[in-house]
């Protein structure tokens, strides 16, 4: 999620970042040297304790506010394909004066800058497949054809995902225009054709907005 990288630089520079750790990475080396991380993929050159932290949100949410307020975090961002992430944002957007503040199709920022919760950007942003740089060019041109409309759908669904657990009903037409755009490119895609279905009172929902 390079979009949520980029929203947290370009909105929240100085923020002390809770993250997951697959992101850590990208935050430090991917053009933000100068970030702080709470953790990365290298978990075991962090002190115990950090972890412990880390695990201890992860496994219950309702500890961020704790975690949060001892280490002065005031961004958040997750990988919200990975299992319990969204959870994780839903219960973090409860918390007072938190809110999801930028939400793509990989990536979630929740900022507590006393902003009034509303509509998060990235929404409507075209989504991207993933991008995988250590392959060799050659390679890449074969593979690129069959592997790009898969991974752009892929992408859509978790978007629309994100969306129907974070918003429910009112983020209902937002979450199919998601499905649907999974489903033409990928047409026999059966995750977004669950997500239609259980959409399918969108006739009734508002709410959020692209």
């Amino acid at each position: 999620p390079v979009g949520a990288a980029q929203f947290l630089e370009r909105t929240a520079p100085d923020a002390r970042v809770f993250n997951d750790d697959l992101l850590g990475g990208l935050l430090l080396w991917n053009g933000y040297p100068h970030r702080q991380v709470f953790i990365d993929g290298r978990v075991q050159v962090y002190p115990a304790a950090i972890e412990g932290e880390w695990q201890r949100v992860l496994d219950d949410p309702r500890n961020f506010p704790q975690v949060a307020a001892r280490w002065g975090i005031g961004a958040v961002v997750l990988h919200h394909p990975s299992p319990g992430r969204l959870e994780l944002a839903a219960a973090i957007a409860r918390t007072p004066g938190w809110r999801i503040a930028y939400l793509d199709a990989g990536g979630i920022v929740l900022l507590a800058d006393g902003a009034p919760p509303g509509k998060p950007e990235g929404l409507a942003d075209p989504v991207q497949g993933a991008a995988t740089p250590g392959i060799s060019g050659a390679f890449e041109m074969l593979v690129a054809p069959l592997r790009l409309p898969f991974e752009q759908a892929t992408a859509y669904f978790q978007r629309g995902r994100a969306i129907h657990f974070l918003y429910g009903p009112p983020g209902y037409r937002l979450a199919r225009a998601d499905f649907e755009a999974a489903l033409r490119l990928v047409p026999d895609f059966a995750p977004a054709r669950a997500g239609l279905a259980a959409t399918a009172s969108a006739a009734a929902a508002g709410g959020v907005e692209r």
